[in-house]
């Protein structure tokens, strides 16, 4: 199952109206990322202050969740011709109302011998809540059932930071800034050649 099948049956069983509540689309370029041109620690020190840059978009298309399975086809085609990520972010909105947050993380694992010790280092993290793990390519995505408040999604964040092998710090300092998670549905290639795709449960 590809990331873009599993959003759509998670949004249906959300705790809202899928009649009146909407997720979140973004279209944003991809290339090499700040860690990856600045690979070691010396580099990293040397280009500081281009690791304090927080690009957008901060803000995306709201789609209605009970249109979201027919109408994700088409955005992702649109973002693929133009060589752009479509993603999700985290957060769902009711009338123009920010109404929560998807339990979405980006997964840098280290350390992690297989796919059920990371499946269960995330079951701790998240304290149970189930889930999907999708792999993105080099990395791993959780997708958690449910929604979370303001607040619980500010704690969940902060929770992956605390082990030291789960998460890139900043993804999580991008997440708080833009005060969302987005994860990528599609391709994207060079630099992001391979679909998500669902390969455990959590």
């Amino acid at each position: 199952m590809e990331a873009s099948e599993l959003l759509c049956t998670m949004a249906l069983a959300l705790p809202v109206p899928a009649q009146d509540c909407q997720v979140e689309l973004i279209q944003h370029a991809v290339g090499t990322n700040w860690r990856q041109q600045n690979p070691q620690a010396r580099d990293q020190v040397l280009a500081l202050s281009e690791s304090l840059i927080h690009s957008g978009p901060f803000s995306g298309k709201l789609v209605g969740i009970s249109d979201l399975a027919g109408r994700l086809p088409a955005e992702l085609l649109s973002a693929s011709q133009r060589r752009l990520a479509l993603s999700v972010t985290s957060r769902i909105w009711c009338e123009r109302r920010l109404v929560g947050h998807i339990a979405l993380m980006n997964l840098h694992p280290e350390g992690f011998s297989d796919l059920d010790e990371l499946a269960r280092g995330v079951s701790a993290v998240v304290h149970g809540r189930p889930g999907q793990l999708v792999r993105s390519g080099r990395y791993y995505h959780y997708y958690g059932h449910g929604l979370l408040s303001e607040q619980e999604w500010l704690d969940f964040v902060a929770q992956f930071l605390m082990p030291c092998t789960l998460v890139s710090p900043r993804y999580v300092g991008h997440s708080l800034i833009r005060r969302f998670c987005a994860l990528r549905l599609n391709a994207v290639p060079p630099h992001k050649p391979e679909t998500p795709l669902v390969v455990s449960a959590v």
